[in-house]
């Protein structure tokens, strides 16, 4: 059972949907092996979200909510990493690749902003630890998926962080599709 939250605008239908041989089979009544789809959603939880964090919540439950209607047979697990930034209450907060939705559900409920302080964020160590911190399936027939939402741009000046570049780079030979939703409007976020 879905108990969904207010609905908003439902995005991605196509990248979502099963691809179009899954599509055949289903329609011809083949079993072919059942789709998996996982997906990891990064989501800035520093102060400067404040104004944001609820429509970021709503959009997060909304791509959800489009997986689960256009994809209703496939296996489908999600993770969440909450970030702030160095010196919060903590960098980076992961919770693991799940099938239990609607608990994923209640801890992006507890999601709050705070801290931050400064207009960079710990980004780099968020998409690290969804790129190199969850158990992603490998296999032609799952679908691996990364929505990084935030309103700043990542910390550069860290000694010794994992770079965004190098990260994305290790997701491309993962086959993780990595997706960014920009909360607010800074220039520089855009950017990167």
């Amino acid at each position: 059972m879905r108990m969904l939250p207010p609905s908003t605008a439902l995005l991605l239908p196509v990248l979502l949907a099963l691809p179009g041989a899954a599509l055949a089979e289903a329609a011809t009544g083949n079993q072919g092996p059942q789709q998996k789809i996982q997906v990891a959603f990064v989501l800035d939880t520093t102060g400067s979200m404040a104004d944001l964090i609820e429509g970021a919540k709503q959009k997060i439950w909304s791509i959800t909510n489009t997986m689960l209607d256009v994809n209703p047979d496939a296996d489908i697990s999600m993770a969440l990493i909450g970030y702030r930034d160095r010196g919060d209450d903590y960098v980076t907060l992961p919770h693991h690749m799940t099938h239990d939705l609607q608990g994923l559900y209640s801890d992006l409920r507890r999601f709050t902003a705070d801290g931050g302080g400064d207009t960079p964020e710990s980004v780099n160590e968020a998409l690290e630890a969804a790129v190199r911190g969850q158990d992603w399936i490998e296999g032609a027939d799952t679908r691996r998926i990364i929505f990084l939402v935030g309103d700043a741009p990542p910390h550069m000046d860290y000694r010794g962080a994992p770079r965004y570049s190098e990260v994305i780079a290790e997701a491309r030979k993962k086959g993780i599709i990595v997706n960014t939703i920009q909360a607010g409007d800074d220039p520089e976020t855009r950017e990167y």
